[in-house]
């Protein structure tokens, strides 16, 4: 639909969805490079080149009409339409393990937070991060830096102040 018809498609896939981690690295092909290797068997590129050339002809004024210049004019629009969103919780080693075996999940995409962290979310990552770090202080003094974390988290998400 996106590259043939040039209809604008969006892909939303989320973590649930990811029944075999194999399926990020086609996601990941698509953000790095906007096509995945190999997805396509030859007579399913014959016929899409075929679909797509008339399209290309009166779209592009002095289109050369080679398969491989076809083939681009058809990867140009499916980048062109496709869009891909990835709907993926923070929570947990996760997010950060699947970034680091495909990097393209982060450096291809724009991240966006829609909601504010609850305070509490925040202190348990303050606890992660904090509790085996070596301090020279008392419990009480480590146990409140984690809640002064937390706390000032939140209130810069505070907009008005007043």
């Amino acid at each position: 639909m996106a590259g043939v018809k040039g209809t604008p498609v969006t892909f939303l896939f989320t973590d649930a969805e990811v029944k075999d981690e194999g399926f990020l690295e086609y996601i990941n092909q698509i953000l790095a490079t906007g096509e995945v290797s190999n997805l396509f068997a030859k007579d399913e590129i014959d016929a899409i080149l075929g679909d797509v050339r008339p399209v290309a002809k009166r779209e592009t004024k002095g289109f050369i009409d080679t398969a491989d210049n076809l083939l681009k004019y058809f990867y140009d629009r499916v980048r062109n339409n496709l869009h891909v969103t990835l709907c993926m919780s923070p929570v947990g080693d996760t997010l950060s393990s699947r970034a680091r075996k495909f990097p393209g999940l982060i450096t291809c995409t724009t991240v966006d937070w829609f909601l504010p962290w609850p305070t509490e979310g925040l202190k348990n990552v303050s606890e992660k991060f904090i509790a085996d770090f070596p301090m020279a202080t008392e419990e009480p003094t480590r146990r409140a830096l984690m809640g002064h974390m937390a706390a000032v988290h939140s209130i810069v998400q505070v907009t008005d102040p007043a």
